[in-house]
């Protein structure tokens, strides 16, 4: 038997899912406008055995109690679309792997810098990597 009710609640269903999907996604494009976006295949803490910080011409090996702020500083960097300095920044770290790779970060006000490859930082993310890494590593 025909319920004329019983379509009119399926597209009200479908309605409600439509818009909840349009707000998610305009949601998900405003904070990638507002923020950037994330640099892919950075270290997570978990997974790194040491880690090298250089500044210049100075380096130190991170200490065990600082190895969460050294893959957060990783964790944190934001880039935009854009030409980058093709310069690798005097701020790097170098993160040795538990599956044996390597994997080296640096930034600056200009650059982001990944294993080879440079982004265009977005906002002031590369430049707070630079002080963090001089004001806590080499302070």
């Amino acid at each position: 038997m025909y319920n004329p009710n019983q379509n009119g609640a399926r597209n009200l269903i479908l309605q409600l899912m439509g818009g909840m999907v349009g707000i998610v996604l305009l949601t998900a494009i405003c904070f990638l406008l507002l923020y950037g976006v994330p640099v892919r295949g950075m270290p997570k803490v978990d997974d790194i055995i040491s880690a090298q910080v250089t500044l210049g011409d100075k380096s130190c090996e991170v200490q065990p109690e600082d190895m969460q702020i050294a893959a957060d500083l990783a964790g944190g960097l934001k880039c935009w679309f854009g030409e980058a300095d093709q310069t690798v920044p005097e701020a790097t770290i170098t993160y040795q792997m538990k599956d044996g790779s390597t994997i080296v970060v640096g930034a600056d006000a200009d650059t982001i810098y990944k294993d080879g490859t440079f982004y265009a930082p977005k906002g002031n993310n590369g430049e707070l990597f630079y002080n963090v890494v001089e004001g806590i590593f080499f302070s």
